[in-house]
């Protein structure tokens, strides 16, 4: 695309560029091409990764489960068990095993108990 004087009329003619030289006006216009080429491309990128990150986020979304209250029993042997303030899945562990269990975890990494979440604790044999 061939840029006229008319269409560049804030710089003065001698300013712009002589035939076949490279002047500041020149420069500019090349400078600002290459800001927006620039910009398009990392509002293009932005835009793949939002719609990367939805396209996964709908692979890896589970199916959500209705919540057992606390105490009840669950078809494969196990029990949602409120301790403390916390609701904690037991496999094969009562609240008191439970329990001791968490504090051996908070105390041994020395992470204080009320930053740990316990989703769930199972007997291994």
């Amino acid at each position: 695309m061939m840029m006229t004087t008319q269409l560049l009329s804030l710089f003065d003619i001698h300013q712009i560029s002589r035939p076949g030289e490279f002047g500041v006006g020149n420069a500019l216009i090349v400078s600002l091409i290459g800001i927006c080429v620039v910009l398009m491309e990392l509002a293009l990128l932005a835009l793949c990764i939002v719609l990367i990150g939805k396209v996964i986020g709908l692979f890896t979304k589970k199916g959500k489960s209705s919540e057992n209250t606390a105490g009840q029993e669950i078809s494969d042997g196990s029990e949602v068990a409120t301790i403390g303030d916390r609701k904690v899945k037991l496999v094969d562990v009562d609240e008191k095993t439970a329990a001791m269990v968490m504090a051996l975890v908070a105390h041994e990494t020395k992470i204080p108990l009320d930053r740990l979440d316990f989703k769930s604790i199972k007997k291994v044999d």
